[in-house]
Order: structure tokens, then C-alpha cells, then sequence
């Protein structure tokens, strides 16, 4: 076992112990956990959400769909959290070779999906339906169709993470995006995959999110500043000194931004029951 997989699996045998309280504000123990910062931190929003739910609704077991999540990160996020016992999962992606990985390593059914089209569920066949920076990877013609057949497969609504722009008002990701792009170019020759589907795809704008999720409350969860300095680090050597290093430039220069406008990424809750009457943008966020 090499330094990298013991730190990470004495990470999943301590989450249980020291992540039991929800909803929890990121910190220092998901900062020293598993997998990608930047996701930990929109799948630890989701997840927040997800718990407010399940407890409110006294459920025992919410049935999810993970849309657009090949990768299995919510599932890696539960089992940090000691939380998988409570959900059964469904991923569902045009992924079909990232879905088979999955399958092999994740406590979830797998489903391949369509480019286009409709879901291949029933009417409220889940819970919740959730998915975590995917609609920018989707065709803009394309974004409501979905938006739509996820609302008609979820029985109770819907949580999304997505990066969102209105002009760098509260939020700025399209020239977040932008800059992260160039230092990739300058640092290693090309941006990657997802930074450059985002660009070519089109980041929703506020407007667009209020168009396909007329009833979801719109807040942000990561600052612009924030997230450019994780994602550098994240392209950095990936040892546990240096994870342990960025946790405590986090700690003395970064966790005070967290919160602040203007926002990289909003997440969306468009909770049937619990949300219909919410306000459109959290002030408390923005």
C-alpha cells in the first residue's frame, strides 16, 4: 500500500467518528480527506441538503439518482461521512467504460444513459435527484430537456452543484474558468477536459438556472478565489505533505473568502415539499 492509499483509508475509517454532525460547514477534515478538495467540497453541500431532507421527512433511506456521476464521488463522500447505509444510489451517465469502473468499486446499480432523450425511469422512480458540475457539460438545447426529466423521475425534487455567471456580480465563473484555462496553457501546454468543456459549452447564467429550476433556491458555495487556488493545487504534487501544506494555507488565508461573493459555483435545492416557497437567491449567501 503506497503512503497516498493508507492516508486515504485511514481517512475513510476516521470519518464516521469525526464528521457525524450535518449540516457542517467544510473544514479542516475534508480538506485533509479523500479524493479532489474542490469536489468534496460541492458534494459535503449536497450531502448537507440531503441529510436536512432525510431527517425532516423521517426517512431511514433515501433512493437517489447521481445524474451525470460516473465517477462515484457522492458515494465516496457518504462512506467518508459513514452515511452510505442511509442512501441507495442509481448513476446515471452517457459514461458507459467510467460506469463499469464504478460498478466494479461502488456500492451503487449503474445505468447508461443516452446523449438526448428521455430518462429511462419511471415517474418519481427516486427520492432525490442530484448531480454535481454536469449541466455545463451539457448542450445548452439540451439543458431543460433534462432539467425536465429530472423532476419527473424524482419523487421529492432536486439538489445540483453548477457553475453559474451573472456578469461577476455574485457570481463569476466564466472568467474564473477563462483564467484557470491560461495557466493550465502556460503551465502545461493545453487546459483540461472539463475547464475546456466548460468554455465551449457555455456556464449557465443566473438566468438559465432560474429557467430550468423555476422553484430552486440558488445559493453560492464556492468562492471564485477559492476554488482557482484549490484547483492549482490540486494540479500540484499529490502527496500528503503537500495536501497537509495547502490545508493550512486554507486555514490562515483562504476559509474567510469561503462564503464571499462573487461565487464560482450555486448550488440549486428544489425540494417539493420543503423548498417550494423559498426565495429565488439566499440573501444570506450572496
Amino acid at each position: 500500500m503506497t503512503p497516498v492509499s493508507s492516508y486515504r483509508a485511514l481517512g475513510r475509517w476516521l470519518g464516521p467518528f469525526f464528521a457525524r454532525r450535518f449540516p457542517r460547514r467544510f473544514g479542516l477534515f475534508e480538506l485533509l480527506g479523500l479524493g479532489s478538495i474542490e469536489a468534496s467540497r460541492r458534494h459535503l453541500a449536497i450531502v448537507n441538503e440531503l441529510e436536512n431532507l432525510r431527517r425532516k421527512a423521517g426517512l431511514p433511506v433515501l433512493d437517489i439518482l447521481d445524474f451525470g456521476g460516473a465517477e462515484g464521488s457522492l458515494g465516496r463522500t457518504l462512506r467518508m461521512y459513514g452515511l452510505e447505509s442511509h442512501y441507495r444510489v442509481t448513476l446515471a451517465d452517457i459514461d458507459e467504460a467510467a460506469l463499469k469502473v464504478a460498478a466494479a468499486v461502488a456500492n451503487a446499480r449503474v445505468v447508461t444513459l443516452e446523449p438526448e432523450g428521455t430518462l429511462p425511469f419511471a415517474d418519481a422512480s427516486f427520492d432525490v435527484a442530484v448531480s454535481s458540475d454536469v449541466f455545463e457539460h451539457i448542450p445548452k438545447s439540451a439543458r431543460q430537456g433534462r432539467a425536465d426529466e429530472l423532476r419527473r423521475v424524482s419523487r421529492l425534487g432536486q439538489v445540483h452543484s453548477v457553475p453559474a455567471d451573472d456578469g461577476g456580480h455574485h457570481w463569476n465563473s466564466v472568467q474564473v474558468d477563462e483564467d484557470f484555462a491560461a495557466w493550465q496553457r502556460e503551465s502545461f501546454g493545453a487546459p483540461d477536459r472539463w475547464t475546456g468543456e466548460h468554455l465551449e459549452k457555455g456556464v449557465p447564467s443566473l438566468d438559465d438556472l432560474r429557467e430550468l429550476f423555476p422553484q430552486g433556491r440558488i445559493s453560492g458555495i464556492v468562492s471564485g478565489r477559492v476554488w482557482a487556488a484549490t484547483m492549482r493545487a490540486k494540479y500540484g504534487p499529490a502527496t500528503p505533505w503537500h495536501r497537509v501544506r495547502f490545508a493550512l494555507t486554507y486555514a490562515r488565508q483562504l476559509r474567510k473568502l469561503e462564503r464571499k461573493a462573487p461565487f464560482k459555483t450555486a448550488l440549486i435545492v428544489a425540494m417539493v415539499s420543503l423548498h417550494v416557497d423559498a426565495p429565488l437567491i439566499d440573501q444570506d449567501e450572496v
